[in-house]
């Protein structure tokens, strides 16, 4: 019986990211907006990878195209020991950040923002551990998948969306995707496993 670890090939492209065919055969038609993504960073070769981490667009006159999952980090943070609360001048908190890892001095692993009160409030999964101003606080995009097949970019740069397939369950291997998802977004993910 041989237990050596093997991976397949899917196609032409590299999609040795994904740790099992877990999800590969349901891969949800999905609609990219290209003024989300950064050309050097998510399609630098003249394609979107396959791998790629996707967010849903929650609202706006966007709502229901993705966008690549991202970070941002403010250090203007404010706690209170006992509360879930969470302010800070610049975050610019929406609706899209619901659902998405926060991290910082005084918040609790596998912290997620559970609801958004306004653009400099937002209300935490768990109660701050310590009463604190100026923290550094880390806001993570909620992981909606990861691009299932490689995509060409348009080169008619006028284009708003394009059509890619989605991967939104399975098992990934982290060291083999393109961009890196954080530590924090991988613990409140349990869509997926990552090795």
């Amino acid at each position: 019986m041989d237990l050596t670890p093997k991976t397949d090939s899917i196609g032409r492209e590299d999609q040795s990211w994904l740790g099992s065919a877990r999800g590969t055969s349901q891969g949800q038609s999905i609609a990219l907006l290209m003024a989300a993504f950064t050309a050097g960073t998510h399609y630098p070769n003249g394609y979107f990878p396959s791998g790629l981490p996707l967010t849903k667009i929650p609202s706006g006159t966007n709502a229901g195209a993705y966008g690549p999952a991202g970070s941002r980090t403010v250090t203007d943070g404010a706690t209170t020991s006992g509360s879930a609360t969470i302010t800070s001048a610049t975050a610019a908190f929406t609706a899209g950040d619901v659902g998405g890892a926060v991290s910082g001095a005084g918040i609790p692993a596998g912290t997620t923002i559970a609801s958004v009160t306004n653009a400099t409030t937002a209300v935490m999964s768990a109660n701050a551990t310590a009463t604190a101003t100026g923290v550094s606080v880390t806001v993570l995009d909620s992981l909606a998948g990861f691009l299932l097949t490689s995509v060409a970019a348009p080169r008619n740069t006028a284009a708003t969306v394009i059509n890619g397939a989605l991967l939104d369950t399975g098992r990934i291997v982290t060291a083999n995707l393109p961009i890196s998802v954080p530590a924090a977004v991988q613990a409140t993910n349990p869509r997926f496993v990552f090795v």
